[in-house]
This record gives C-alpha cells, structure tokens and sequence, in this order.
C-alpha cells in the first residue's frame, strides 16, 4: 500500500541531517559479532495510540490478561510457580505475550501477575543453574545431580524470551545473574544431555536459545558465551542447510508422511528461518543470510497463501488455499522476521511481517480476543466443524472452528505475543544514533539520539486503515540524527 507520510518538526529541532553518535544509545552487538543494521528499543519505550491501543486493551481485558484465571492448564497448580501442574510450554507462551502487554499500556494490575512467574523463576534457581518447574527427580530426592535428572531445554527456551523482554523493561540485574548461571549449566551438560535428549522440539528450536545466548553476550562479554552458541547451532536442526539447498522445500510440498514431519512442522519452520540470521552474527559468512532469502522466496512461492503466511496444517502443505495454517506458526514467523530485520535491515522482510501481520493474524481470532481458530484456511468463507484436506486431520473435526480449546491448546497460549511484539518493533534506533520506523501503526515513541538528546515522536495513522502517516517530532532543544 501506498504510504503518505508527513513529518512535522517542533520546538526548535534543527533538522534531520546524518550525524554519528559518540557511543551506541541502545545495544548493538559486542565484537566479535557482527554488528547489528537495526537495534532494539527497550520494552515500554512505544507506546501505541489508537487503533493499535484499543487492540491491546481488548487484549487486556480478554484472555491475555485473564488466562490464568480459567485455562486449567496455567491456573491449576502451576509448576512454573512450584506447583505440580503445567511445567512445559504453555505457561511461559502466555507470558511472553502477557508480560510484554503489561508493560507497553504500563498495566500495574498485570505487571504483578506476571512477576509471581518471573519473581518464582529467578528465586528458585538451583545451585547448578538449572531452573524452571521442579522435576519429576526433585520432586523425589530434592536435588539436581547430573543433567539427565533434569527436564526438556524448550520451555526454558521460551522463558529466557520472557526474562530479556523484562530485562529491557526494568534493567533488573538479578535477570543477568540468573542467565549467566544458566547458560553455564548448558555449556557444561549439552554434550552429556543435548538439544534433542528430551524429544525434538528442543532440536528443532534451538536458534531461539542461541538468540538469547547471544543477548547475553552482549552485555557480560563472557568469552564461554561464544563457543556455548556454537554448540546449540550444531544441536539445532540444519535450517540453513534446509533453507539454502532448496530440496527440502520442494520435497516439503510433496511429502506428506510422518517421515522427518518435524522439519516440515510449519511452527518449527517459522522458528527456524531466523537461525541463518541469528548464526551470521558469529560467522560473519553471507551464504547465510543467501540461504535464509533463497529459502524464504522458495517457501512462499511453493507454499505461500494470499494472506502473506505460508501453509502449515500443521506441516508445510503447499499453496492451495484450501489449506490450513496454525496460528502458532503466525506469531513465531513474525517474531523470527522482527529479529532477523534488526540483523540484516533487509526489506523484503519488512514488507513480508506487515503483510502478514495485517491478514493472516487478525481473521484467526475473536474481536474480544478471548477465541481462536487453530487452523486458518486462507479462502474459508465458512467456519464449520469437519474433517479438512489437512496434514493433520484431526479426526474429531475441531480444528477449523472458533473456541477456547479447539485443536491442540498451544494457540491458546502462544497467541498473545502476534500484536504485542509487533508494537515493540514498530521502532528501531540505528547505530548512528537515529530511528528507524520500519513497519507502522499509531503510537507514541520516547527515545535518545544523536549524542544522548532526548525526543518524543508521535506517530499518527490509521494504516493499513488509511493512507496517511503523520509524524510529529518534540524536542526541548535542537537535534540531528538520522532517520529511516
């Protein structure tokens, strides 16, 4: 869509000209890393407005804010707060959208909900480093003595997502401790217990650990960081190799066995397309960033649907639009595009988080936010129970409909980070000390440029609505810095 865009300057802001900042404002990469193109604003940072807001309100108000109180899963003796209940995915999946959400509409009501988890998590640390839900050997003997006493590396995964977003929000130094610890327990017991000794979820999604490894790195230093993430790459599933050398695509299409279906799980692949961009920051080698965009152009050409997402019931399924996609796979692919865009500053990405995040993420839940489908098809004119041309069918014909718990009950969990991380990403600072807004919507930024001076921008659209972007720029004083 054609954009408009006007920018208005007020109080005394000088102009726009390119000047470089005297040291980075936001964290770009420590060397030897490669540097970033784009960099992350602090979480609490932007703030939406219109539209955008009453999107995240109806959020609040419906089950992002409320999922705890009803699904049995996360109310009922929630291990991820020493309970015996749900100890893997789906209590940290709510909360990488809920706690997000607290903090951009600066909710105290939910900022305390989530910090029981958060709080829990970092308190309970074992000595070794090992956290989360106590295992089924804890339970039994106390104590944590090798690696194999412990339990499945994914929903720890998704937990460090939760713990940087927070840290980014509160700069609580507890949360650098806790992940420094952590990631020595890895270091010391991958090659004893690795990615894939629990089930292959952890295989399959490890470029997700190795973003956070790197994070850290960031910030500490630490040398160990370093070959700790070459590690997880090498326990990770080859998506760079997938992606690059085109045959898995291709077979992806015809294929559809339980052979290998874990590299053709469509919420796998959208975790998965961002490990080439994740690893060049340590390698440095742009055959990388080439598989990752030879990869992309041949998933959406082979099974891309009208509603910019690619196909996944629950494997890739190819381009039909009689074919179904997981909302899980909907938000993880928007994620992995708003990293890899901070990485490689790339625009067909850009273009491909906008086009799905404005098609394929609103139709596939209820306005009050409180229902989801599990599969989406990109043509369904109808929602009705049945037994679809899916890879998987599910036989009870509950998967295309609306409700709470229709499918498998991951979605109902995961759903909540879609419109949260987009709004986070809606800003990114440059190296040189400016702004890039790289995707819109209506919000409000506060954020340092140039040499340290600090703007406030407000962002006025009503896109993908309308046509129009008007920004307004306040400063206390002149200013230049770059803007993208």
């Amino acid at each position: 869509m054609l954009k408009k865009i006007i920018i208005t300057l007020l109080t005394g802001l000088s102009g726009l000209t390119v000047t470089r900042a005297q040291k980075p404002l936001y964290m770009n990469n420590r060397a030897p890393l490669a540097p970033l193109k784009y960099l992350e604003i602090p979480l609490g940072n932007i703030k939406p407005k219109g539209w955008l807001h009453q999107q995240l309100s109806v959020m609040k108000n419906g089950a992002t804010g409320h999922l705890d109180e009803y699904f049995p899963k996360i109310k009922d003796d929630n291990g991820w707060l020493g309970g015996k209940g749900d100890g893997w995915e789906e209590t940290p999946y709510w909360l990488d959208g809920a706690l997000p959400l607290a903090y951009l509409l600066d909710d105290q009501l939910l900022k305390d909900k989530v910090l029981k988890y958060v709080n829990w998590s970092i308190s309970t640390q074992r000595k070794n480093g090992f956290f989360g839900p106590y295992t089924k050997h804890e339970l039994e003997h106390k104590t944590i003595e090798s690696c194999e006493q412990g339990e499945d590396w994914w929903p720890r995964m998704v937990m460090l997502k939760v713990l940087q977003q927070y840290y980014t929000a509160t700069n609580d130094q507890r949360v650098i401790k806790f992940m420094t610890n952590y990631f020595r327990y890895q270091f010391n017991n991958l090659k004893t217990c690795p990615l894939v000794h629990w089930n292959e979820w952890s295989k399959s999604r490890g470029g997700d650990n190795l973003m956070a490894v790197y994070w850290l790195y960031n910030i500490t230093g630490e040398a160990f960081l370093l070959e700790l993430g070459d590690i997880i790459y090498t326990q990770t599933t080859p998506w760079t190799d997938y992606l690059g050398k085109r045959n898995w695509v291709m077979q992806a299409a015809a294929n559809q066995t339980g052979d290998k279906w874990m590299d053709r799980h469509a919420v796998n692949v959208g975790m998965g397309i961002k490990l080439p961009a994740i690893y060049y920051q340590a390698r440095k080698n742009p055959l990388l960033l080439n598989a990752l965009k030879t990869g992309w152009n041949d998933i959406m050409t082979l099974h891309g649907l009208p509603h910019g997402m690619f196909s996944g019931d629950e494997d890739l399924h190819g381009n039909e639009p009689t074919q179904g996609t997981e909302l899980c796979a909907i938000v993880e692919t928007m994620f992995s595009l708003e990293e890899i865009i901070g990485i490689t500053g790339d625009q067909t990405y850009m273009d491909a988080l906008e086009r799905m995040t404005f098609n394929a993420l609103p139709t596939q839940t209820t306005d009050d936010y409180m229902s989801r489908q599990y599969f989406q098809i990109a043509n369904q004119v109808q929602v009705s129970r049945g037994v679809y041309d899916f890879s998987l069918p599910f036989q009870r014909g509950m998967n295309n409909v609306f409700g709470h718990y229709a499918g498998y009950t991951c979605c109902t969990s995961n759903m909540h980070q879609g419109w949260t991380k987009y709004v986070e990403h809606l800003w990114y600072a440059t190296p040189e000390g400016g702004l890039a807004a790289l995707v819109y919507g209506p919000n409000t930024i506060k954020a340092k440029v140039g040499n340290g001076q600090e703007v406030s921008i407000d962002e006025e659209t009503a896109y993908p609505f309308g046509e129009g972007i008007n920004f307004t720029l306040n400063t206390s004083g002149s200013v230049s810095f770059p803007w993208n």
